[in-house]
């Protein structure tokens, strides 16, 4: 899965710890290949 669901004290966080997660990894991955 792409996504990280973290348990918060507000709730989920999931939307928005994929974006910080998932696509610094798809640029290092795109840069190194």
């Amino acid at each position: 899965d792409l996504y990280r669901i973290t348990r918060a004290e507000q709730g989920f966080d999931s939307e928005h710890l994929a974006a910080v997660r998932f696509v610094p990894l798809v640029e290092g991955v795109a840069k190194e290949s």
